[in-house]
């Protein structure tokens, strides 16, 4: 609107502006949400806004950008102990968030000792995950690999990878097995009527079905090129 009326953008600085004197009018609601956080929310509504002017003025489709209902993801941007796993009970260990306080969590790989520089929060169908970016102080171990002995490798359709040592890596071929679960599930998703609980439920349970398989894939990613 301000730019169809009187040719005006909104910078980033100009929003962050707009967002303090949110919060400290209304403390209960903005108010309780880490500053930094919603100041990250912002940067990336202005860098797609930014992407947005940049193919606009070269002759591209701009693509405008979208409304998004649903937080997918939080990032805590410079921690500063904003963000960090503390000791729970019995042994257990939580992550600590500013303005939101311990939650429970379940760790799938040791953390380094260091600080942790940067937490994302991100929502997958009816889970949460955290992502932490630690700060050490010891440099990372040297890349795995032998230079002198270079290995081509040749993806394919029929064969997920095939190696110039002659080592073929078949595709698991997880979608095709969850074809029929899926299937199910979709229909089940179908025949309930738009805006129910049991629609909801069903949503989710599909939802959770496609997070299967794209975690299955990223698995065997990880595992065959470490």
């Amino acid at each position: 609107d301000g730019w169809r009326k009187a040719k005006r953008t909104v910078s980033y600085v100009d929003q962050c502006r707009d967002l303090a004197r949110w919060r400290a009018y209304d403390p209960d609601g903005i108010g309780r949400v880490y500053g930094h956080v919603a100041q990250e929310t912002l940067a990336r509504l202005d860098d797609a806004y930014q992407h947005f002017f940049r193919r606009a003025k070269v002759g591209e489709r701009p693509g405008f950008p979208r409304f998004k209902r649903e937080v997918r993801s939080l990032c805590y941007p410079d921690s500063n102990g904003s963000a960090a796993i503390v000791p729970g009970r019995n042994g257990t260990r939580r992550l600590r968030l500013s303005m939101l306080g311990d939650i429970p969590i379940r760790i799938h790989r040791e953390p380094p000792p260091g600080r942790v520089k940067t937490c994302t929060v991100k929502r997958e169908g009816d889970r949460w995950s955290a992502i932490l970016v630690y700060e050490v102080a010891d440099p990372m171990p040297p890349p795995a690999t032998d230079p002198a002995n270079p290995i081509g490798v040749d993806l394919g359709l029929s064969h997920l990878a095939t190696l110039s040592t002659g080592e073929v890596v078949d595709p698991p071929r997880f979608l095709r097995r969850a074809e029929k679960r899926l299937r199910r599930a979709q229909r089940v998703v179908t025949r309930r009527r738009k805006g129910s609980h049991r629609r909801e439920k069903a949503r989710v349970r599909l939802a959770r079905c496609h997070a299967t398989v794209r975690d299955q894939r990223r698995d065997v990613a990880h595992k065959v090129t470490t």
